[in-house]
């Protein structure tokens, strides 16, 4: 983290500013004036600290986690924490009272299951034991389960067992695990399990650790989660959006399963990476898979809980980047308008949207949770790195935003059916505004900048997109933040502020684009907002669709499908005959509730229904059936013989009531060049030897069964 404004100090000529050191900004209520109890504390340096490294190629993607780990006074980036030492946690933070209270965890800095419960107003211990999380990482954390038990076992939790919590690789085997472990990988691991068991005590997680961070090796490990029975799926990582192959969009499209995915953490773009000596500059790009509209776009947000009481006493959006003329990177949440991607009908057609400026295409985020790791999350990770000041320490970033969520849609019971659960957002955002918090611009105090006003996740964040033009051409000589280059090499920085004009011109137009900063109702660093007084957000509002088929559709003859859907009670969304769309995976296709369907050729079908009400909420049906089934067969014949000595042969074929057809043809072959035709036949074989006998039948609609027998001949 020491290196990240190295490439911000080659513009040196451009600002005579001095860059501040990373972390001083600490841009949330809680941080400068805590709803937090006070008693037995003491002050401590840390830092904030990325978890893993970025991409490590093409198609691979980083996690999204940063860590507030301990630092010394003159160390950069290192500000003053107040550690809050209680029944729960002693100088070494080791201690525990096994009791699920609200207050610190055992590091003194992060918050308990207790508190975020409190705060978002839902019950942990809701019976959920029929949902099952499923968590994709990579790499293995040999300890997780004994880590995870230490985290139950400091809040009362009961021990994990065989059912409630299970690790399989990318294939759905218990072993081999991974071969490779980091301590890295370890860290996002203990954090994404410990977050769904501390949301939902209930829920059965299943932890799916894949080979590597590839996108081939996490959509297998996508595909694997939903075939061991995921009800939801969390993601906490993510790269830039571009290239995904069929595959890789397939295995993040999964109909009717809760698949939650990061935004990221660094800002709208990626633009705290134009930053970072490390990087090339601003991402240009939101990330993926979060910009995929089959998965629901979590952001992050600042949380200030009181922990006396549990109260929420303020949440904004998360960005600790710092200020306009000197960013910083302590991280802030990301988002923006995709480029691959439409939206989804429930979003695009939310209100709000469209000023957001992304046309038809995909906004990230849907929803925003706790994410800033200033007001984090105490997990316990055996395998951290020794500087984290493990085994307890506090953790945020969206990677936490993306299991909390999916713990709360567990709660709520699921998709219920819905086929996309991004869309169930939207529906209950206008149907029941009272469970949803808008995070709105917040003026905030730091111990840096004094009072400022919280905006967005841009570069320009706490002031006016016109006043960041104006102090930026009185230091750089333009008023467009995009249009910024490095002195030393010529490049451009990259896109960091959605409201300028995308281009490397100096243009003194702005347009305070929700796109990256916050406004009431929706926007994209906060999506909808997050949940309040409980889960009616996440609660399924789609319809209950039953659809019936033919048991045995016959080859060449109309058969007719039916389906009926109904609104939940509250749910004032209407259903048409246009709503029912049929594919019947031959080619064609039909709408309506009554349909008939002729099958012209034999084979597996696989029948497909969509349901899309006057919300957008989609429900998908399948069914696959067979038209054109094999004949039933009965066969007699000799299976031993003697050469010159004819030997009977003879056959019954049935045709199943799914044919609609009569059997027209017996055919032999023998296996010694010779050939024959009936339902009876004769035949001798002139020299000794194993032969097939191989009969095909053929009936009236040209569906073709095979059956073969075995004859040793003697001489």
């Amino acid at each position: 983290m020491t290196g990240t404004h190295a490439a911000w100090r080659r513009t040196a000529t451009i600002f005579g500013a001095a860059v501040l050191a990373v972390g001083v900004l600490t841009t949330v209520a809680a941080n400068a004036s805590p709803s937090r109890d006070t008693a037995s504390t003491s002050t401590r340096y840390v830092k904030d600290v990325r978890v893993c490294p970025g991409q490590t190629g093409p198609h691979t993607m980083q996690c999204y986690a940063i860590a507030q780990v301990p630092a010394a006074k003159s160390a950069p980036g290192a500000h003053a924490v107040t550690v809050h030492n209680s029944a729960r946690s002693n100088a070494s933070g080791a201690a525990c009272t096994g009791s699920n209270s609200v207050g610190f965890g055992p590091s003194g800095l992060g918050y308990t299951p207790a508190d975020i419960a409190a705060a978002y107003g839902f019950n942990a211990s809701t019976s959920s034991s029929n949902q099952v999380v499923g968590i994709v990482d990579w790499y293995n954390d040999p300890d997780v389960k004994t880590d995870l038990n230490s985290f139950d076992a400091c809040y009362g939790f009961p021990a994990e067992t065989s059912s409630s919590f299970r690790v399989v690789n990318e294939s759905g085997k218990a072993s081999p695990l991974p071969s490779k472990n980091d301590q890295e990988t370890s860290v996002e691991i203990s954090l994404d399990v410990e977050a769904v068991r501390g949301v939902c005590h209930t829920c059965r997680v299943l932890l799916v650790e894949a080979n590597g961070p590839s996108d081939s090796d996490l959509a297998t490990a996508e595909n694997t989660a939903v075939r061991l029975g995921a009800t939801e799926i969390s993601n906490s990582f993510g790269r830039p959006e571009g290239g995904a192959t069929k595959s890789t969009l397939a295995g993040f499209n999964h109909p009717g399963v809760v698949i939650t995915a990061s935004t990221g953490d660094d800002g709208w773009f990626g633009w705290d990476f134009a930053f970072d000596s490390n990087e090339d500059g601003s991402q240009n790009a939101a990330s993926f898979p979060a910009t995929d509209p089959d998965v629901v776009a979590v952001g992050g947000t600042s949380l200030d809980i009181n922990t006396s009481t549990g109260a929420r006493t303020a949440e904004t959006v998360w960005n600790n980047n710092g200020t306009e003329l000197d960013p910083g990177d302590g991280g802030a949440t990301g988002g923006g308008c995709s480029t691959q991607f439409t939206a989804l009908a429930a979003q695009s057609h939310y209100p709000g949207f469209s000023a957001a400026g992304c046309g038809s295409h995909r906004l990230s985020a849907d929803v925003a949770a706790i994410a800033d790791p200033e007001t984090g999350f105490d997990i316990v990770d055996s395998d951290a790195p020794s500087d984290f000041g493990p085994p307890w320490f506090p953790i945020g970033g969206t990677s936490l935003a993306s299991p909390v969520t999916a713990a709360m849609f567990a709660l709520a019971g699921g998709s219920g059916g819905a086929a996309y659960p991004a869309t169930t957002l939207y529906t209950n955002a206008q149907l029941s505004p009272s469970g949803l918090k808008d995070i709105v611009p917040a003026t905030i105090t730091t111990s840096l900048l004094g009072t400022v006003t919280q905006t967005g996740n841009s570069y320009c964040d706490e002031v006016s997109v016109s006043t960041c033009g104006t102090n930026l051409f009185a230091e750089a000589g333009t008023h467009n933040p995009n249009a910024l280059f490095y002195t030393d090499s010529g490049d451009p920085v990259g896109l960091i502020d959605c409201s300028w004009p995308h281009t490397t011109a100096d243009v003194n137009e702005s347009v305070d684009s929700t796109e990256c900063n916050t406004a009431t109702g929706y926007d994209g660093p906060s999506g909808l907002g997050t949940p309040k007084g409980g889960l009616r957000l996440f609660t399924s509002t789609a319809p209950t669709v039953t659809m019936t088929s033919p048991a045995h559709p016959k080859l060449h003859t109309a058969a007719t499908f039916t389906a009926q859907g109904t609104e939940l009670s509250g749910v004032t969304a209407t259903l048409s005959s246009s709503s029912y769309a049929w594919n019947f995976g031959d080619g064609h296709t039909s709408t309506g509730t009554s349909v008939s369907h002729t099958y012209t050729a034999a084979g597996k079908y696989t029948t497909t229904l969509t349901v899309t009400d006057s919300l957008y909420q989609i429900v998908i049906k399948k069914v696959t059936i067979t038209v054109g089934e094999k004949a039933s067969v009965h066969y007699k014949g000799s299976a031993k013989l003697k050469t010159h000595h004819k030997g009977s042969f003879s056959a019954a074929g049935t045709t199943t009531p799914n044919t609609g057809a009569t059997i027209k043809r017996y055919h032999w072959n023998f296996g010694d060049g010779h050939t024959a035709s009936g339902k009876s036949v004769h035949h001798a074989f002139s020299h000794s030897g194993k032969f097939t006998v191989t009969l095909t039948i053929t009936d009236s609609s040209g569906v073709v069964t095979t059956v073969k027998h075995h004859v040793k001949v003697k001489s």
